[in-house]
């Protein structure tokens, strides 16, 4: 698999320019006349990658936020979060980077002598920006978009329906392909792919699939599904994935190994749901003994989901100093951590999915098991082991006991661990069953005070916005729920035209 280190004297460039750069006026960012006038677009790229990065993939939104949403872990002792009384809503946290990758592009059109090669500049900023808006609607439904990122221009953006944004995305995409010169040098400022622009055209086809499959329910094939060049110049093999890495270095190692290592905290353990998931068959599933570490028994023990308060601190207490219950793996709390944004295993389930839509020809069950093992490959494991021959077996066989669609979700879901916003999005669109339930304990806080009982289904607008953007939000929240009283999280966002199964008790 491919390992790439990301350059650090640019990730130091980045934040160095991050404080000279960010809102101010870039035609006055130099007083000494002396100094250099032009912006470092490395750095800037460089920025933007890795502060979104730094999001995606960190102690409060991914441990405290998505990887709750999703059930792939579950807090300990201040179950907070898990019991859905608040979560971390992530705003500047991606408005940020995306205006940073606006400014590469706005500097590489201004001045073509500003790099090596403006258009894959211009490319890669684009691709990046895609994926970020891509997460962000998702996260809450209709959003600035069409007006965002103008600065001082507009300090009110109105919000621009999802029903808008997604195929904007797809051409955004489609623009940045068209722009990539395979001929000239990549950004220096890439750390995900590290200037292959053969890569970034993968990525982009690969993510033109999954926001195509998304909005599916709505748009159809959106002429992408049912485009085969798509997959032909789509993610390849597992040398493909898009990542951050992460490094071992005090200034750029992960977050939740910040959190867990260096401030000493104890506060996740894996989610009893996702481990009875990948105990379900006769076979374990060979990606637990990545995903989890081992507990005193040198088995698999998941934490009860969402315990209330005494009860999980209770729970807890009682069970010091042995390891009953497991932990995330080793891999998913190091310093030099991959921040995942996306994988290669994900393209294949898409086109299988996408064969038993009849979008395209091709055998859905060979292209299903295809995807199986490109997610064990993922994790450094033998696809072709006895051990995934059996479960393997035994998935298909639960295909054809419970259905395509309810094993293309769990299957999905399992291999977007530690990808939580993608895992959640996956149970909201397929909704299958069993597994993403209420909290043990019942939910907490407001959310159980409004009579709801169930799993959130998207992020209610942050307060912030009510206050600086009081009139735009409230239309978007009129427009998409019926006013602000009913923007709730268990309001359903344009691409979830099903509701959840009833076992989650959310009202339709």
């Amino acid at each position: 698999m491919r390992r790439f280190t990301t350059p650090l004297h640019l990730i130091i460039g980045a934040l160095v320019l991050a404080v000279t750069v960010s809102a101010c006026d870039l035609t006055k960012m130099n007083e000494n006349p002396n100094a250099s006038t032009s912006p470092d677009v490395d750095a800037l790229m460089a920025n933007a990658m890795r502060d979104f990065s730094n999001f995606y993939y960190d102690d409060e939104f991914t441990m405290r936020g998505s990887n709750l949403l999703a059930q792939y872990t579950t807090q300990n002792f201040y179950p907070t979060e898990s019991t859905y009384a608040a979560f971390p809503r992530p705003w500047d946290e991606i408005y940020y980077p995306l205006n940073d990758l606006k400014t590469v592009i706005e500097l590489n059109r201004e001045d073509p002598t500003i790099s090596a090669s403006p258009d894959n500049y211009i490319a890669v900023s684009q691709i990046s920006q895609s994926f970020m808006f891509h997460v962000l609607t998702d996260y809450y439904g209709d959003v600035p978009f069409n007006e965002a990122l103008a600065g001082q221009e507009n300090f009110a953006p109105a919000y621009t329906p999802q029903s808008e944004i997604y195929p904007s995305l797809l051409d955004s995409l489609d623009t940045a392909i068209g722009n990539i010169d395979a001929s000239a040098p990549g950004p220096g400022g890439d750390v995900i792919f590290g200037g292959d622009m053969e890569k970034w055209e993968r990525f982009a086809n690969s993510l033109k699939l999954r926001i195509a499959m998304r909005m599916e329910s709505q748009n159809g094939a959106s002429g992408v599904l049912d485009t085969q060049s798509v997959y032909d110049n789509a993610m390849q093999s597992n040398d493909d994935n898009a990542y951050f890495q992460f490094t071992t270095s005090a200034e750029h190692r992960s977050d939740i190994y910040e959190n867990r290592f260096v401030a000493g905290r104890d506060d996740f353990d894996a989610s009893d749901r996702f481990v009875n998931a990948l105990q379900q068959y006769s076979t374990t599933d060979p990606r637990a003994e990545v995903y989890f570490q081992t507990d005193i028994n040198g088995g698999y023990t998941g934490f009860p989901y969402g315990l209330q308060q005494p009860a999980a601190q209770d729970l807890y207490s009682s069970n010091l100093p042995s390891e009953t219950f497991s932990r995330p793996g080793d891999r998913f709390s190091a310093d030099a951590a991959e921040g995942l944004w996306m994988n290669y295993d994900e393209t294949l389930f898409i086109k299988a999915e996408a064969i038993d839509k009849g979008y395209i020809s091709g055998n859905r069950d060979a292209v299903f098991e295809d995807a199986i093992r490109a997610s064990i490959a993922r994790w450094d494991l033998d696809p072709n082991s006895a051990q995934a021959d059996a479960y393997i077996a035994e998935v298909m066989s639960d295909v054809s006991n419970n259905g395509f669609d309810q094993v293309l979700g769990e299957q999905k879901w399992i291999a977007f661990y530690f990808q939580g916003v993608q895992g959640w999005s996956t149970w909201r669109r397929l909704d299958f069953e069993g597994w993403i339930l209420p909290p043990t304990g019942g939910n907490q806080g407001a959310y159980a005070t409004a009579g709801e009982s169930g799993v959130p289904l998207r992020y209610d607008y942050p307060q912030s916005e009510f206050s600086l953007n009081g009139d735009n939000v409230t239309e978007a929240a009129t427009s998409q729920f019926g006013g602000t009283q009913s923007e709730t999280p268990i309001g359903r966002i344009w691409w979830d035209t099903n509701p959840p199964p009833s076992e989650v008790n959310v009202p339709n």
